[in-house]
């Protein structure tokens, strides 16, 4: 996966545990959704695959992330109708 420059200076001003945590979800995206792309919407990195299914970005405490959970989730597997799950790392 290319990652845009903005995502890079994103995650570099992010607090040390917070920029690991985000190099192992592009990690884990890329080794488990390699069709996926990331790029810089909304002042923070959004993961496509068709569509847009993932996001995460920087909180002085923790670091919000999400994952779409309805239908059209370009997820495979992902048939469920509930909204978006939030996490925090």
């Amino acid at each position: 996966m290319k990652i845009p420059e903005e995502v890079l200076d994103y995650i570099a001003q992010a607090p040390e545990q917070q920029q690991q945590i985000m190099k192992q979800l592009i990690d884990l995206i890329d080794r488990e959704i390699p069709e996926a792309s990331v790029s810089f919407k909304w002042s923070q990195p959004v993961f496509a695959c068709g569509k847009d299914f993932a996001y995460f970005k920087t909180g002085k405490r923790n670091s919000p992330w999400a994952f779409p959970t309805d239908r059209s989730s370009p997820i495979p597997g992902n048939s469920s109708r509930a909204p978006a799950k939030l996490y925090a790392m």
